[in-house]
């Protein structure tokens, strides 16, 4: 299995932010939604649970790597 470069783990961690900010946006407003109340919370459990993988692997490979080494 090939390993998913750190630099893209860092982009996917700030995109699944944004998605999270905007669901909990959305559900919190008083606005209208194309989609219901169930599944905007369904997607936000999914992608915070995404936020919090691609995070704890950015934190293991730090740990891991350790203060002075450099990624190849």
């Amino acid at each position: 299995m090939t390993r998913i470069p750190s630099k893209l783990l860092v982009a996917n961690s700030a995109l699944l932010c944004l998605v999270v900010l905007t669901f909990v946006n959305g559900i919190v407003s008083e606005h209208d939604s194309m989609l219901p109340d169930p599944v905007r919370w369904i997607l936000l459990v999914l992608a915070a649970a995404l936020l919090l993988v691609s995070a704890g692997e950015l934190l293991r490979r730090g740990a891991r790597r350790g203060p002075g080494r450099q990624e190849h």
